[in-house]
């Protein structure tokens, strides 16, 4: 029997779920499941540092999810695109980032384009330990893309930008 477009689409947002939950499941990034946020390939030692990171620091997840969003940007983000990145108001951003710049993670300047405005970045300590997290994260999501060939990647990630695109303009 044929579907229709809203069921092919609703079956498609049921597999996405079903595989974060089994990714979340796995890489927990408070809890350090099994194989943690820092893959199966970590060395013990590295694990114990990283892990010690987050516990010395007292992170929650909600935290480290908003420094792995400001490691993706060099040059920092206003507080009005995280905030619409979030999907949370400016002021819970103001809120995380004035805890993490008494943690020396993030730093605050005036933003360059915008006087009003404000860009947030990580610090180049936090940079460094993040780059070396960010990696190791990265690790442990590659076992459950084993089963795609370097093609199937490409238009898997094609198939993400279309997702990406169509909402920008629904």
């Amino acid at each position: 029997m044929d579907q229709s477009r809203e069921e092919l689409v609703q079956e498609v947002f049921e597999k996405f779920g079903n595989v974060f939950k089994r990714i979340y499941s796995g890489n927990q990034i408070g809890g350090f499941g099994r194989h943690g946020i820092f893959g199966h390939t970590a060395h013990h030692h590295d694990l114990r540092e990283r892990k010690r990171f987050f516990e010395d620091l007292g992170l929650s997840r909600k935290h480290i999810f908003f420094l792995l969003i400001l490691a993706r940007s060099k040059e920092g983000m206003s507080v009005k695109d995280i905030a619409s990145f979030l999907h949370v108001s400016p002021g819970a951003v103001t809120q995380f980032i004035d805890m993490l710049i008494e943690k020396d993670l993030v730093e605050r300047s005036e933003d360059p384009n915008d006087r009003r405005g404000i860009k947030v970045k990580l610090t180049e300590n936090a940079r460094s330990k993040f780059s070396n997290i960010r990696k190791g994260f990265m690790g442990g999501l590659t076992p459950y893309f084993s089963n795609f060939s370097e093609e199937e990647l490409h238009q898997f990630i094609n198939l993400l930008d279309k997702i990406g695109k169509s909402s920008e303009n629904p």
